[in-house]
């Protein structure tokens, strides 16, 4: 047991990575759906968290493809992808470890 807190209500997936652990979250709940990436240390300590979806806006995930060791993709429905950066180190609170990017279209370089 430990005593870390995570943002949201449901586990999706959880992932080792070469830093430790990637948990993705969401919270599903009517009007405020978004979906929480957090990164944690080998020692299960909190390194970084980045949640995509507002208020009245939305981010559900429906679909996660890793592109390789520290980037990810993630998908809402039909909207264009998310990629997701793991970076290997920090500066608080300008460079965090997690790095999300909204991809527009014709920018994602995305596996099919």
């Amino acid at each position: 047991m430990t005593r870390i807190r995570i943002p949201g209500y449901t586990l999706l997936h959880q992932f080792r990575v070469d830093d430790g652990y990637l948990l993705v979250t969401d919270h599903d709940c009517p009007y405020q759906e978004a979906t929480a990436f957090t990164l944690l240390g080998d020692d299960l300590r909190v390194l970084s968290v980045r949640q995509i979806g507002r208020m009245y806006g939305w981010f559900l995930l429906t679909r996660l493809e890793w592109l390789d060791a520290r980037h990810l993709f993630a998908w809402s429905g039909d909207d264009d992808p998310v990629r997701i950066t793991l970076r290997p180190w920090r500066i608080p609170p300008i460079r965090p470890r997690l790095r999300v990017q909204r991809l527009r279209p014709g920018r994602a370089s995305a596996p099919g």
